[in-house]
């Protein structure tokens, strides 16, 4: 069974060259070099393709950003492997809600965070994994290229990824760095024990590219990352912890600043489901143990333990 291209879909050579990497217009760049293509031949080398020219095929076949044909549900590739060599047609921080949000997978574009630039390089769906409770969860795996370019940059980076996925990946190992090849190299899991893993790593000889950080995701969860039992295990933000400290500050006990401080999510909420889910989250509220084990932190640092010497010297002084 073939997919037929008609001639009068194929973008002509200045088309090509003036097209955006993530255009949806010429998405399959691949399928219109050819009046029939199987599903199976999408790793035909272009060079076997007659309608480009040298300098053309041979930029097809060294670089590579995939492009996707949705209509078509299949992955076609043009390739770009050297970061350096996007820097005059890199998608700005502008494009990103709009041309790659718009060109990605559906399931893949919401867990990136935004005002960064990416490179593609690697998507491969899955077959969906089907709970047991008959729900449907996406499963596909991307390799892609991010503009940071220092360890810094790379925890704030995962610090937002985590927050827009609403995951919780804690480290599987931290490699040790030897010679001066890599900067900064990171394996995480997903917390619940299952397959899903985020791979980053830094190089240092990319330092000289536009998008030094490689990552790779496998996106391969076997639970509901957005139900309540998988938010309860998120770790609590540290401005959440800061504005219980500034509660125990102002004498709030535990109880009482756990309760007053359900109330201003309540009145912050936009509508229920945001609500529901602010609630359900453990990083944006965290259960009483989680209150009560910092208040007793509090308590010990400022006012020393109970009935300790450093309460009684506390006391004296006022």
């Amino acid at each position: 069974d073939s997919i037929n291209i008609e001639m009068s879909n194929i973008p002509t050579f200045s088309e090509l060259l003036a097209a955006p990497i993530f255009s949806q217009n010429y998405t399959p760049l691949n399928l219109a070099l050819t009046h029939n293509i199987m599903e199976q031949s999408l790793d035909t080398e272009m060079s076997n393709m007659p309608m480009f020219s040298e300098p053309l095929s041979k930029l097809l076949l060294e670089n590579t950003v995939p492009v996707f044909s949705q209509s078509l549900n299949l992955v076609s590739t043009y390739n770009i492997t050297e970061p350096e060599q996007l820097s005059d047609i890199e998608i700005s921080n502008n494009m990103l809600s709009e041309s790659l949000i718009e060109s990605l997978p559906k399931n893949v574009a919401p867990i990136l965070p935004q005002n960064y630039n990416y490179i593609v390089s690697k998507f491969q769906q899955f077959p969906n994994y089907i709970t047991p409770e008959e729900f449907s969860i996406d499963q596909f795996e991307i390799d892609f290229f991010v503009n940071v370019n220092n360890i810094e940059g790379i925890q704030q980076w995962f610090s937002k990824y985590e927050e827009i996925s609403k995951t919780m990946m804690p480290k599987t190992k931290s490699f040790q760095i030897q010679g001066k090849k890599v900067i900064h190299q990171e394996l995480r899991h997903c917390i619940h024990k299952c397959t899903a893993t985020i791979h980053i790593r830094l190089e240092r000889w990319r330092l000289q590219t536009t998008h030094p950080l490689e990552v790779n995701i496998k996106y391969t969860y076997n639970h509901i990352v957005y139900s309540a039992e998988s938010l309860s295990f998120r770790r609590v933000r540290e401005n959440v912890r800061n504005n219980y400290l500034e509660l125990f500050a102002n004498e709030y006990s535990p109880a009482t600043a756990w309760h007053t401080y359900e109330d201003m999510i309540y009145l912050g909420a936009s509508n229920d489901q945001e609500l529901v889910q602010l609630l359900a989250d453990r990083a944006q509220n965290p259960d009483y143990g989680y209150v009560l084990n910092l208040f007793q932190q509090y308590r010990n640092k400022h006012l020393g333990g109970r009935n300790g010497i450093t309460m009684f010297q506390h006391l004296k002084q006022e």
